[in-house]
């Protein structure tokens, strides 16, 4: 279905006149664009540097490729990843478009392009520059991305693909608790007991698959492959939280974007450093804000997924008399190749010693996963309506 729609308004402003852009030593004078303090250059301005030895569209989805010496460089609308050689890079914000261009994120191109191949790129902003003019204030037509609210005319599944991630594993043992509980092992006790208690009539719309079932470990950009490959429709990651200290406690549900308390980012820092793990972790993970940043903007289920953790903290923190930390925003890796309503849920504090012993118990365990899978069917039910 094609949910693009056509609107009209006015989206860029001219930043800088004079701003020197130098491409392997070919410097050029060019005029930025700017939109909430992102600077752009389009895809016009690129090919007049004499490293571009050609270009070519594609009429069906809109790409532009473009040769820059001996590498193959695509674009794509309102993506933020730049295709070099057939490998896909972040460059941390979307292109966007309008009936004057193809619009590139300056920086993240440049970053991009300097990281992974020989070609120089380097910015130079004028010392003066003039006020910056604007367009004239008249219609511009825009291609808009799908709308980033519920998308009412998609049509919600008869049965729901539920994919579980019981996160940490194998050689990663996840948050260890005083008493010396492995919050991978707790994990992977509630995913299988999520798992079992969907199989009754009142789950009936709901297929619950595992990324793992065993005590394996699963770097964290092939979970989110195995979400694609079962064919998710939903993406849930189970940890257990942890803290340097004993008294933090209770139960808090995150979906992605940017961490913006001190909480958020800790909680954000203790999951993603499972990368470290991983032997290419160099490769997948680079370890900047702006990389991490990336795909959560690109994210048109950021609604769904916040709504979804909505109904499974409401009713973990009901059903267990757990404490409810609330919803929170961070950027987890895990979350951030999926591309469906994805959220990770923090069932309780392990370094909590009260908590710690909980989480132990199969009357717990059963009662969180219970609450798991009736905030996801409450989220289909609110769907389908």
């Amino acid at each position: 279905m094609n949910t693009r729609r056509v609107a009209t308004i006015l989206l860029f402003s001219i930043l800088a006149i004079g701003t020197v852009i130098d491409i392997s030593g070919e410097k050029k004078d060019i005029d930025l664009y700017t939109e909430d303090g992102i600077e752009y250059i389009t895809t016009d301005q690129l090919s007049e540097f004499s490293i571009v030895k050609g270009r070519f569209f594609s009429p069906v989805k809109n790409k532009e490729t473009q040769k820059w010496n001996d590498l193959t460089l695509v674009f794509t609308p309102f993506s933020p990843f730049l295709v070099i050689d057939k490998e896909a890079y972040s460059m941390g914000v979307a292109t966007k478009v309008d009936t004057r261009g193809h619009f590139v994120p300056l920086w993240g191109l440049m970053r991009v392009v300097s990281k992974v191949t020989d070609i120089s790129f380097d910015i130079d902003y004028a010392d003066s520059q003039a006020e910056s003019p604007v367009i004239p204030d008249t219609d511009t037509q825009m291609i808009s991305p799908p709308d980033q609210g519920w998308d009412r005319e998609f049509e919600a599944p008869e049965i729901w693909t539920v994919v579980v991630d019981p996160g940490h594993g194998g050689k990663d043992p996840g948050a260890i608790g005083k008493g010396g509980t492995y919050e991978k092992d707790i994990v992977l006790a509630i995913a299988k007991k999520i798992q079992d208690l969907s199989d009754t009539d009142r789950y009936e719309k709901l297929d619950i698959a595992l990324t793992r079932d065993t005590d394996i470990f699963l770097p964290l950009n092939k979970r989110g492959e195995i979400a694609a490959q079962k064919g998710g429709h939903i993406f849930v990651s189970v940890h257990c939280n942890a803290s340097d200290r004993e008294a933090p406690h209770g139960v808090e549900t995150f979906f992605l974007s940017p961490a913006k308390t001190s909480g958020e980012r800790a909680t954000e820092i203790l999951e993603n450093s499972a990368a470290l793990l991983e032997d290419d972790s160099e490769q997948i993970y680079e370890e900047t804000s702006d990389f991490i940043f990336a795909d959560f903007l690109q994210n048109e289920f950021i609604r769904e997924s916040s709504r979804l953790s909505d109904f499974i903290q409401a009713q973990i923190s009901e059903d267990s008399g757990i404490h409810s930390r609330g919803k929170s925003k961070a950027a987890f890796y895990v979350l951030k190749d999926v591309v469906m309503p994805a959220v990770l849920v923090e069932v309780a504090f392990i370094s909590n010693p009260e908590e710690e012993n909980l989480l132990k118990t199969e009357d717990f365990q059963k009662k969180v996963a219970t609450s798991i899978l009736d905030g996801i069917l409450s989220f289909t039910n609110e769907f389908d309506e």
